[in-house]
């Protein structure tokens, strides 16, 4: 959805759920370039997506514990280049989540917009959330994103979270 629509709180919130839950837990922040998951947690990650799609550090080894069955890989912030990934690099950082064990989800906090990245995550994920408000512009953006998705394969149904909203209605 959205930029402001709340995606990071609710993917750090869904987390911490399933954790208490007794459910492992990966958290990537994936909003490339501008990730702020480890801002949220007040986390100061080392390494970051950045160290591992350019200088071939193993994504494992970005992994940074938040809490108790909850650890995070940070995306980097303001890091241009992650912004603007091209098919290889998204190639690798498909190929490296394979590499990848031991949790029972891993949330994909994605950045707004409907850059090539950002479908190409969506697209690869078993279950998507659409995090959008009440707001004229995230609707309309939501809609946007769930159009291009589809147009581009997307086959099942995303799953609207609508927040911020003052009531069901």
């Amino acid at each position: 959805g959205k930029g402001g629509a709340g995606k990071t709180s609710v993917c750090v919130n869904l987390a911490f759920a399933l954790a208490r839950g007794g459910r492992r837990v990966l958290i990537l922040d994936a909003d490339l370039g501008l990730s702020n998951v480890d801002v949220l947690l007040g986390l100061a990650p080392e390494k970051s997506l950045e160290h591992v799609l350019f200088e071939g550090l193993p994504l494992a080894s970005a992994r940074v514990a938040a809490a108790p069955l909850v650890d995070v890989i940070s995306g980097g912030s303001g890091v241009a280049r992650l912004a603007e990934l091209d098919r290889e690099a998204r190639r690798r950082l498909a190929a490296e989540f394979s590499g990848l064990s031991g949790y029972d989800y891993v949330l994909v906090d994605n950045s707004p917009g409907i850059a090539s990245s950002v479908l190409s995550l969506c697209l690869a994920a078993r279950e998507l959330v659409v995090v959008v408000t009440p707001d004229p512009t995230s609707i309309t953006d939501a809609y946007a994103l769930i159009k291009v998705l589809r147009e581009a394969g997307l086959w099942r149904h995303p799953l609207i979270l609508v927040n911020q909203a003052r009531s069901a209605g």
